[in-house]
């Protein structure tokens, strides 16, 4: 509250504009006014614009000043000390880089290389110039890595990369007999194998293993065509069949038929659920042979490929009897489409 709202107060309470004029106010401000004045203010201004003009009470300032007056030099302590440190890092501790001096005139510049001046100074004292320091060059981020050198007492001349150590005749012969997924090498080393090795089809065999593995029927295909080529592997039907799943995933429908033809005479080799997967997947890949064909020349898709399909299908049929009921229900349900099939022209 300001003096002018103060007074308009004291004045609306007193009906005069001019009530601060009352020498009492001096009087209370002063802290001289007895109480029966003070009641006679406070009765004719309020609470309010008496407590205003009171004197200040010194007692709660006192009170703070107090431990600062008993002990000053508990609060400067702290000033000084950090005062003290500074000069004493300024002028004890000297900075890594001395001040520059301009060198007299007549100074000769003396080289720390020179052998007696080295030996002169102590070993502390013996630091490489800043003029005579050589940059070391250094290779941008983007360039190859310099070659290896090879060091020798007359001459030094880089030398040509090494080939990898050809394999010996047990290291990959040793790998015919295993079958975990090959590692880089052991692949280059496998197919490295000539021809005329006693191995050969053995070599492509376990490598038609690995691409099998790693998912790669174009690789499985070939392999596998190079050991049944000829050998004992030429009418396996166990890798007559996986070479005609290989074509098969590549949608090479009528390569895999051929090739399950050739397994056919000797399909009794194979075990009960093998050969029964066998002949499933005969039919299933002479039903896609004909889609095939039909897609790309609707109306003249080859419908033996139809009766080759049901043959599989009613063979499977067969041989599931009274082992498997579901196989002999999914093989009436086949049956039955190519039936009606066949029936309405392969359309």
């Amino acid at each position: 509250m300001n003096d002018e709202e103060l007074a308009s107060r004291v004045g609306a309470a007193l009906g005069a504009p001019d009530a601060l004029d009352d020498p009492r106010w001096e009087q209370l401000a002063a802290g001289g006014l007895d109480a029966d004045g003070t009641d006679a203010l406070r009765d004719a201004a309020g609470d309010a614009a008496v407590d205003a003009h009171r004197p200040l009470d010194p007692a709660p300032f006192e009170a703070m000043l107090a431990p600062a007056a008993e002990a000053p030099n508990r609060l400067l302590y702290p000033v000084a000390l950090a005062a003290a440190a500074a000069v004493l890092l300024l002028v004890v501790w000297p900075s890594q880089e001395p001040p520059y001096a301009p060198a007299p005139a007549g100074h000769q510049p003396v080289s720390l290389a020179t052998p007696d001046v080295a030996a002169a100074l102590p070993a502390a004292a013996v630091k490489p110039d800043a003029a005579t320091r050589v940059p070391v060059a250094r290779a941008p981020r983007t360039s190859p890595p310099p070659r290896r050198m090879r060091v020798d007492a007359t001459t030094a001349e880089p030398t040509a990369p090494t080939a990898p150590k050809p394999a010996t005749d047990d290291e990959w012969r040793g790998l015919l007999q295993t079958s975990h997924i090959l590692a880089g090498l052991e692949v280059t080393r496998l197919r490295a194998v000539p021809r005329s090795d006693r191995d050969y089809r053995d070599v492509h065999r376990r490598l038609a293993d690995h691409y099998y593995r790693t998912g790669d029927p174009p690789r499985h295909a070939a392999a596998l065509e190079v050991a049944t080529r000829e050998g004992r592997y030429r009418h396996d039907p166990r890798l007559l069949f996986s070479l005609a799943g290989a074509h098969a995933a590549q949608r090479r429908y009528a390569r895999a038929l051929a090739t399950m033809r050739r397994a056919a005479p000797r399909l009794d080799r194979l075990p009960a659920a093998e050969r029964a997967q066998a002949l499933r997947m005969h039919g299933e890949v002479a039903e896609l042979a004909y889609a095939q064909q039909n897609e790309r020349t609707p109306g003249r898709a080859d419908t033996d490929l139809l009766d080759q399909a049901m043959n599989a299908w009613r063979r499977y049929r067969t041989f599931s009897q009274g082992n498997n009921p579901a196989a002999v229900r999914a093989a009436d349900r086949r049956i039955d489409a190519l039936e009606t099939l066949r029936t309405h022209g392969g359309r």
